[in-house]
């Protein structure tokens, strides 16, 4: 897993940003499960270095109160007594900057510029782990000012199908999600969610549990070549 951190870069709705970052809250539950055991250094490193390296004061909070008594000790004995605090004032530093910024735009300069201060105000929250209703309240706050502008946000219907699948995958409707999967195998673009390999791996997974033994020997060859030629970057 890389534990690479999260830039927030400009607007831009062709790239979606990683951000929450997954990948921290996989190694989250790894770290969550006994019988992960022998994954739990590898995971409590890499749990650790994204959050220093994305500020994730919040989220290293919520984890060491909410999983007290079920993260493994091999995270909590690696964390610093003095983290939470540092990165708290760091959090708090950045907000208060990004706050000005944005006072001095509504002030002082267009709606271009607040728009973007929002968006950015809205995905730091989002990228450290802030408590939700903060987060979701800053993202609508953007996106009114966004509808202000005219803007409208194109969601493609292939992006669209494989949030789709994730959420029935999530609740464990494989019927419903198997054919969203198959469907967006070629055109799959979503990697702020999940890498191409492991949405080859879920399809597969999905439509073995699903699919009638003729369908599935059909699907086969597809998801095996899949595997081994991802679709082109647009």
């Amino acid at each position: 897993m890389s534990s690479e951190p999260v830039n927030i870069a400009p607007a831009d709705e062709t790239n979606p940003v990683p951000i929450p970052n997954l990948l921290q809250q996989e190694r989250r539950f790894v770290l969550n499960q006994p019988n992960c055991s022998a994954l739990h250094e590898q995971a409590a490193k890499e749990l650790l270095q994204g959050i220093i390296q994305d500020e994730m004061g919040p989220f290293l909070e919520t984890i060491l109160k909410s999983d007290s008594t079920t993260i493994s000790k091999t995270f909590q004995k690696i964390v610093p007594s003095q983290l939470v605090s540092e990165l708290s004032a760091k959090n708090k530093e950045h907000i208060e900057s990004i706050q000005t910024k944005l006072n001095d735009a509504i002030e002082n300069l267009g709606e271009t510029e607040v728009s973007d201060l929002l968006r950015t105000k809205a995905l730091y929250l989002s990228k450290i782990g802030a408590e939700k209703a903060l987060s979701v309240a800053a993202f609508e706050e953007a996106l009114k000012k966004q509808a202000g502008l005219g803007s409208k946000i194109d969601l493609r219907l292939g992006l669209i199908r494989v949030y789709q699948a994730m959420n029935f995958m999530a609740v464990r409707n494989f019927k419903e999600a198997t054919p969203l999967l198959l469907d967006t195998l070629s055109t799959f673009t979503a990697t702020e969610l999940l890498s191409y390999e492991d949405f080859v791996t879920l399809t597969a997974i999905s439509a073995a549990l699903t699919l009638e033994r003729k369908d599935m020997k059909k699907k086969v060859k597809i998801l095996m070549l899949r595997c081994f030629s991802p679709p082109s970057a647009k």
